[in-house]
């Protein structure tokens, strides 16, 4: 096979596994049976924790389905940015939206959950280099003293749609992530 097609082989087949996991997502419940994943796989920033490990919580035989398992893994994923967004809140920074970018947000499954897990509006733009238009922008801002206007195409604004549950089982499960880490230390 020619090593380009391969190329164009491994790309669907890694679309159609993303839309598979989106789809098992998108039919578990939110909170996801109880199930929550701490994604902690190479350590955390927000909170400090850089040798922590990722871990799941709240498995049983009823609980562990794939849905349930794909949900969560979203679910904490998400819940592991709004962390980084409350320490942002917490020291005065009002949030009127949050913007949601990376390739993980082209997937169905983190732009419905994201309206659950947030308590604000989010947008997800079309795909584009933020990264580094955003600096471009903090660069022109600062030179100028003005904030320059950016427009941005939505493809996806999910209406808000906030569960409690999903923040509080992701809390809860991170209370027993840090209790071990201090019994351990």
């Amino acid at each position: 096979m020619n090593p380009r097609n391969r190329w164009r082989v491994l790309r669907l087949s890694t679309a159609n596994k993303q839309t598979h996991a989106a789809e098992l997502a998108l039919k578990a419940a939110p909170g996801a049976g109880g199930v929550v994943v701490i994604p902690y796989f190479e350590g955390e920033r927000t909170p400090n924790l850089p040798d922590a490990k990722a871990s799941f919580h709240g498995l049983s035989i009823a609980s562990a389905t794939r849905a349930n398992v794909a949900r969560a893994a979203v679910e904490g994923m998400l819940c592991g940015l709004v962390e980084g967004l409350d320490a942002v809140r917490s020291v005065g920074v009002e949030t009127r939206r949050v913007i949601l970018i990376g390739g993980a947000v082209q997937n169905a499954a983190v732009q419905m959950i994201a309206a659950q897990v947030f308590n604000i509006s989010v947008v997800t733009p079309e795909p584009g280099e933020y990264v580094a238009r955003g600096a471009a922008f903090q660069a022109a801002w600062a030179l100028s003293g003005t904030a320059p206007h950016w427009v941005m195409n939505a493809v996806a604004t999910p209406e808000p749609d906030f569960r409690r549950l999903i923040r509080e089982q992701y809390r809860a499960a991170c209370a027993l992530l840090t209790t071990t880490r201090s019994g351990l230390t």
